[in-house]
């Protein structure tokens, strides 16, 4: 059966390449992998918000004659994304139009609620999805697949079936196919990015962590072994021996620190045939005890150095030790505890990248000023800096909400993490773009040259107006202006 795998992004590169190796898709990634080796022929379709969505689906059915769109959405994304489904629909009202994803998990009413849509996945859908596709196949209307809200014909109802068990072993997946995905790739693929594994033991308020662990029986934290994650590096090396960098992508490898230990064992022992060894990084959610127990974080940092684990990706997301509390629900750190990790990580050498949210739900001035100040103090080698946006269906969108600081009703999603949302709140939106731009000025001044400062600065106002961004991205400006900042990127090299 032929099937078409689309993704939706915002934050691209050009309008024809918009992704990069390190951005890819992994959750409809690995459903159009699973689909392909039960099979079927899957071509992909990447849609940006300059894309001709018509034009683009008309040529992809007229050319390969789908009869399954399999679609993937967060919910910034969804108006995108339904388009896409509209559009299949009215050219071929007889191809089905499924969707999955973060938004149909977490808001599956609105989702299946989509005329064109006649199904969602919530949860994983990698075993789901064999079950649709093979009852499709053979002609039936699909039925009683475990996950798969469907809509019964003739304006029926929707069958709304239990969600599936989360997979408990995640190297019974197979490898990623990344041709699939190659065509919309912009540059060679020198930095790639390899999951370890999925879900997080924290629940961050901001984040769908908290409640897609909600959504099956199982365990939620799972890791792939470290001999089948070698494995998937070994074949990109080979396959691309001018690889700079991959990136380990998982909530936070810190989740298992035996699991952390055995995986850079086998990282340093891949490098150690290797004549030229590979970098990594990977991402670490921070506890009390990174910054109180010495020898803990020290062995920990040791093995990452050991790994050529040159790269951590640590989440401070606010200064203000009461909005991590309160409002965002961090795992317990003061900034006493962060400074003293921070500090033991550079004497080892490695190369720091703070995750930071500012416009957040009661953040007031002094909050802010105390991001900035907290952020300078921790001496990181970059930031990635973002504007708090409230996803539906977690419970910071819920709290905003009886705060009274959401849009009216019917207001448009916006530019997800690079606009403020919020409305009314402590922090008036023109405050909070001027902290946007100035940020790394303020954080990096008299450690950055002023030139790379007032780039990123630049980057950063542009980022503010999608139209000047959508246009920049179109004409390559902004690859070039990347190139003269010059700045740290959190991709290993």
């Amino acid at each position: 059966m032929n099937t078409v795998c689309v993704y939706s992004v915002e934050d691209f590169v050009t309008g024809d390449k918009p992704l990069v190796e390190a951005g890819l898709p992994f959750g409809i990634a690995m459903i159009a992998t699973v689909v392909k080796n039960l099979g079927h022929n899957v071509r992909t379709l990447v849609i940006t918000p300059v894309s001709n969505v018509d034009a683009r689906v008309r040529q992809v059915i007229e050319e390969f004659c789908p009869r399954l769109f399999c679609l993937t959405a967060v919910s910034t994304r969804f108006p995108a994304i339904r388009e896409v489904a509209r559009r299949v629909k009215a050219i071929d009202s007889s191809i089905t139009v499924i969707l999955g994803g973060p938004h149909a998990s977490l808001n599956p009413e609105e989702a299946i609620g989509e005329e064109a849509i006649d199904a969602i996945c919530v949860g994983e859908g990698e075993g789901p999805i064999a079950e649709f596709i093979a009852q499709l196949e053979h002609g039936a209307h699909p039925s009683g697949v475990p996950s798969f809200w469907i809509k019964l014909p003739g304006g029926g109802g929707i069958e709304k079936n239990p969600t599936r068990a989360f997979l408990s072993d995640l190297d019974s997946l197979p490898f990623v196919d990344r041709d699939l995905w190659r065509p919309w790739m912009f540059g060679p693929p020198q930095r790639p990015t390899v999951l370890v594994g999925r879900g997080c033991p924290f629940r961050c308020s901001y984040c769908s962590n908290h409640i897609l662990s909600q959504l099956a029986g199982g365990t939620y934290v799972r890791f792939r072994s470290p001999a089948n994650v070698i494995g998937e590096i070994q074949v990109l090396v080979d396959l691309n021996p001018d690889t700079r960098g991959v990136y380990l992508e998982v909530e936070t490898i810190g989740a298992n620190p035996k699991y952390a230990a055995e995986l850079c064992h086998a990282l340093a022992r891949f490098n150690a045939s290797r004549q030229t060894p590979v970098p990594f990084g990977i991402n670490l959610a921070l506890t009390q005890r990174y910054g109180r127990d010495e020898a803990f974080s020290k062995e920990l940092l040791s093995h990452f150095k050991k790994a050529n684990i040159r790269n951590i990706n640590i989440g401070l997301e606010s200064g203000s030790e009461r909005i991590r509390r309160e409002v965002l629900r961090r795992p317990v750190y003061s900034n006493a505890d962060i400074l003293q990790f921070t500090r033991w990580a550079r004497q080892e050498g490695l190369k720091l990248f703070l995750f930071v949210m500012i416009g957040l739900p009661t953040e007031t001035p002094r909050d802010l000023a105390e991001t900035m100040r907290m952020t300078r103090a921790c001496d990181p080698t970059g930031v990635l800096l973002s504007i708090f946006f409230p996803y539906p269906g977690t419970d910071l969108h819920r709290q905003a909400r009886e705060l009274g600081l959401l849009p009216a009703t019917g207001a448009s999603l916006g530019q997800e993490r690079a606009r403020p949302y919020l409305r009314g709140g402590t922090l008036s939106a023109l405050r909070i773009e001027w902290a946007f731009v100035t940020f790394h000025f303020r954080v990096f001044r008299g450690r950055w040259p002023l030139s790379m400062i007032a780039g990123q600065s630049v980057r950063q106002l542009i980022v503010l107006f999608p139209a000047a961004s959508a246009w920049f991205r179109q004409s390559h400006a902004i690859q070039r202006l990347r190139a003269l900042i010059g700045a740290p990127a959190p991709f290993p090299s």
